[in-house]
């Protein structure tokens, strides 16, 4: 039988809901009895101590930030992101999380080494990350529902299957910097939904890798019947397809 590991990224919380679903999400994407699958869960420190275990990964979630977790910008999270590009192992980030995708995408591929998220830190030089217009009228833990349309010049099927209706849930009071969008979208990222009133981007991909999503919403809660969400579901297929010899 073939053995796959998914590494979790995050500072984990047993109390906070959505890091017990994102495991939870993992395992129920993981349908093949040929299959025995290891999830990791890996926080800051233990990734400061075994850096190389994400080029070693099948595949490598990113979790939320828990409520209760340290507002200090989490470095390692971020260095193993590039590794995780630099590796092409099949990676996903979700609802909060996703915006340490965009510092570390900004540092290595813009040569910004300033750049942070208005999250953690106030004054920045370069601020990739900032927050949501609107978003301060919401609860900090609480979750709104998104309408998200798909953009027609990009193939969402190897990530969200033949879904068309996109109604996901986020807890996102920070993201992507517009003044950033457009030298990010020259190294390759691209937009692949949107929300269908305010146009604000919440999927993006980098379609030279070989399964790469920032997902700026939380596909780890269970949705209708309680069928993993396609984006798992696709990263493990993914992750099926990996083999060490890179």
């Amino acid at each position: 039988m073939r053995e796959r590991t998914v590494l979790i990224l995050g500072d984990h919380d047993s109390e906070y809901e959505l890091h017990a679903q994102t495991r939870d999400a993992v395992r129920a994407a993981s349908t093949d009895r040929h299959v025995v699958l290891h999830t990791r869960w890996l926080g800051p420190d233990d990734l400061e101590l075994y850096p190389g275990l994400v080029a070693e990964a099948h595949a490598v979630v990113v979790a939320p930030p828990g409520p209760r977790g340290l507002r200090i910008l989490p470095e390692p999270i971020v260095g193993a992101i590039e590794a995780a590009r630099r590796h092409r192992v099949p990676f996903l980030a979700t609802g909060a999380a996703h915006g340490l995708v965009f510092v570390s995408l900004a540092r290595h591929l813009l040569s910004l080494p300033g750049a942070g998220s208005t999250a953690y830190e106030g004054r920045l030089k370069d601020p990739v990350v900032t927050e949501i217009s609107g978003a301060s009228l919401h609860e900090p833990t609480s979750l709104r529902t998104l309408d998200l349309v798909a953009l027609p010049a990009l193939d969402l099927r190897p990530y969200l299957g033949e879904q068309a209706h996109f109604h996901e849930r986020t807890e996102c009071r920070h993201g992507l910097n517009p003044d950033y969008a457009g030298a990010l979208a020259k190294t390759g990222l691209q937009v692949g939904l949107v929300e269908r009133s305010s146009g604000r981007p919440y999927l993006h991909v980098l379609p030279t890798h070989p399964w790469f999503v920032v997902a700026a919403f939380v596909p780890q809660l269970p949705g209708p019947g309680a069928t993993p969400h396609p984006l798992f579901q696709n990263l493990l297929r993914a992750a099926g397809k990996v083999t060490h010899e890179r």
